[in-house]
């Protein structure tokens, strides 16, 4: 079984939601995709972008909301691959620089894991 790691984001206080989104996206991405040590050890890189208006409807009816405006998600196959990644010379030199342009990169809060899929929808 894989691991994943998930890393929950806040973006840096001057930028808007969507201008977070944008360039998480669009600049961020080919950085992150064009990295060899990434390429090496990385199984998978997703990102989860929180939708405000769907988030503004949840808060109406009363559900707490976390604090973040997205979510990365890691899948290697093991603990050191990503360790690896994120000790190495091409990462703190090309990613982590680039994340000083939208994130805040102090409130970051990492979780390591397995997924299990427990329900499925029959619609396809």
């Amino acid at each position: 079984m894989t691991v994943r790691i998930i890393l929950l984001l806040k973006r840096r206080a001057d930028l808007s939601q969507e201008e977070f989104a944008e360039y998480w996206s669009k600049v961020h991405v080919p950085i992150v995709s064009g990295t060899e040590v990434v390429k090496q050890h990385f199984l998978k890189y997703s990102q989860f972008h929180v939708v405000p208006a769907y988030n503004e409807t949840l808060k109406k009816d009363g559900v707490p909301l976390a604090p973040y405006d997205g979510v990365v998600e890691f899948e290697v196959e093991n603990v050191n691959d990503f360790l690896t990644v994120v000790k190495s010379t091409e990462y703190l030199q090309k990613i982590i620089p680039d994340g000083l342009n939208f994130l805040d990169l102090n409130s970051m809060i990492f979780l390591a894991g397995e997924g299990q899929v427990i329900l499925f929808s029959q619609k396809t």
